[in-house]
């Protein structure tokens, strides 16, 4: 299954999902090790890379409520709603 999505990304129209999935695989490794600054700079990453997804913007705010910045949390959240 890994090797048809790798296969199907390598096309320059899912490069981009490539590069979110990558992202988004990084910041939960991140996460799991507690280093939430860095997950949500993966999931920045991601969502920028897959802006159509309604979940990445939910996964950086929760790394950056996690690391305790609370406010910035609350404003990804208010740009992805809005």
């Amino acid at each position: 299954m890994l090797i048809l999505l790798a296969v199907a990304c390598s096309d320059p129209e899912f490069g981009p999902t490539l590069e979110a999935l990558t992202a988004y695989d990084q910041g939960r490794v991140a996460l799991g090790e507690g280093h939430a600054v860095v997950a949500a700079e993966h999931f920045r990453r991601a969502a920028a890379s897959d802006p159509a997804s309604a979940t990445l913007p939910g996964w950086v705010a929760h790394a950056l409520a996690l690391s305790g910045d609370e406010a910035g949390a609350g404003n990804v959240l208010d740009t992805a709603l809005t």
